[in-house]
């Protein structure tokens, strides 16, 4: 089982645990979602869709703002989109990541 998970995250296939991977076997059918993540390998956004009296721009300078100096591959998904449509952000004064598993220590 192990051999078998490490073989997978090794081709970029993450599984959640061996039960998981048991399960695979029963599979008649996959369904894939189209955001790129699986046909390109990275997210890519799609639509944006502002809420509460904000436009698309004042939107995405924010997010870019935010998720400029983040590795997470959504954020770098959300900065390319950002840059793709000519958006820039506000200068950033502070900037702290905090994981979750950071988060959950210090609960």
């Amino acid at each position: 089982m192990v051999a078998a998970l490490v073989a997978a995250a090794r081709r970029g296939v993450l599984v959640k645990g061996g039960e998981f991977l048991e399960r695979l076997a029963s599979v008649r059918a996959a369904a894939f979602d189209k955001t790129g993540t699986l046909t390109v390998g990275r997210p890519e956004v799609e639509e944006v869709h502002a809420l509460a009296g904000h436009d698309e721009p004042q939107l995405l300078e924010i997010a870019l703002a935010i998720e400029r100096r983040s590795e997470h591959p959504l954020a770098q998904a959300i900065v390319a989109y950002a840059e793709q449509n000519g958006v820039e952000s506000p200068p950033v004064e502070s900037y702290v990541a905090v994981s979750e598993r950071a988060a959950e220590r210090e609960n």
